[in-house]
């Protein structure tokens, strides 16, 4: 097992994905002073019961993923911008409250990846429905090279499913939560495929003008 800090959040991370944080709690900005101190990272795990800031501490969901600190930047008065990207998942253990923030038990949560060919014909399937769900919500010039990189590893190609999706993170808690990637595969599958249905239908209801943008950048 392995005792890290802990940041819950109203946000689902997912490994691979960047996560930008306005730090400006004191147990937060201690946080970070001490994983800048040890050179280590932190795990972020959505919210089940509080409130993000400003609070008692927030009692998160068990399943979370480590968020490796990549760039921090110093706005004064011990307030930062920090930015980070998703590691690998954790469950979480048993909680601490032995310092000012959040301290959790935690074990490793890897994907777990059996029956290759499945999982690859299931790739496939999924492909099309979330290039059709891209190309509807974004307007970004360059989306057909976007689209042309997406990756073809399995862990990868589902956590990229789950991150662009526009959902509230309710419901992405549970794509996090999944522990095989076909398992995972087939929720995003059903998710995209109703996901598509519901944006193309707003989409043709609405004229070009009242069309709101996205942005995977």
């Amino acid at each position: 097992m392995l005792e890290i800090p802990l940041f819950p959040l109203n946000t689902v991370l997912f490994p691979g994905m960047p996560l930008q944080l306005y730090i400006f709690e004191e147990r937060y900005k201690q946080m970070i002073a001490d994983c800048q101190k040890t050179k280590s990272n932190f795990g972020v795990a959505f919210i089940r019961q509080g409130v993000e800031a400003n609070g008692p501490l927030a009692v998160p969901y068990a399943i979370g993923c480590m968020a490796h600190i990549t760039s921090l930047e110093s706005l004064g008065d011990e307030q930062y911008n920090l930015w980070t990207t998703g590691g690998e998942r954790f469950q979480i253990m048993e909680l601490r409250h032995n310092k000012p923030y959040l301290v959790g038990l935690v074990e490793r949560y890897p994907l777990q990846i059996s029956e290759l060919l499945t999982v690859k014909n299931s790739i496939e399937r999924i492909r099309p429905w979330i290039e059709r769900y891209l190309r509807s919500i974004s307007q970004t010039e360059d989306i057909e090279q976007i689209l042309g990189e997406m990756p073809s590893d399995p862990e990868i190609f589902a956590y990229m499913g789950a991150i662009v999706l526009q959902i509230p993170p309710g419901q992405k808690q549970p794509l996090l939560e999944t522990r095989e990637c076909l398992s995972l595969l087939k929720k995003l599958e059903r998710i995209f495929h109703r996901e598509v249905a519901l944006v193309e239908k707003l989409q043709a209801s609405q004229v070009p003008e009242t069309q709101g943008s996205f942005s995977l950048n």
